[in-house]
């Protein structure tokens, strides 16, 4: 990797732990495919929610296979006690049926996002 995708990943995973939503949602328009594939593979080794939501929400701009795994596993975020629950249920259903349009009918309280995410994938989550 070059010297300014270094630099742009380490930005990218300085946001991710400082939890700034304001800053994660300017961020986004930055974050190119290529960087969005190695934030995800960043993904399994955060062990705290608040993070993980937080590179869904960098990454959610790029529909890829290689982003499918953390979006499926991103359907198992606990309730946080905020949106940041049904905005990331939101966004991983979104990309595995690879529509952006899924956001509206997944996103509110948690539990209706857990079920409305189950409905539309025709599983339980």
């Amino acid at each position: 990797m070059d010297d300014n995708r270094e630099q742009m990943m380490a930005y990218f995973l300085d946001l991710v732990y400082e939890n700034d939503p304001e800053e994660i949602e300017s961020a986004r328009t930055e974050v190119t495919l290529e960087l969005a594939i190695q934030l995800s593979k960043k993904y399994t080794d955060l062990n705290d929610w608040k993070h993980r939501a937080n590179i869904v929400q960098l990454i959610q701009d790029h529909f890829d296979d290689a982003l499918l795994p953390i979006m499926e596993h991103a359907l198992g975020i606990p309730d946080l006690g905020d949106d940041t629950g049904p905005s990331t249920i939101a966004i991983a259903v979104c990309h595995l049926k690879k529509d952006f349009n899924y956001f509206e009918a997944v996103f509110g309280s948690y539990a209706y996002a857990k079920k409305k995410a189950s409905e539309i994938l025709g599983r339980p989550i």
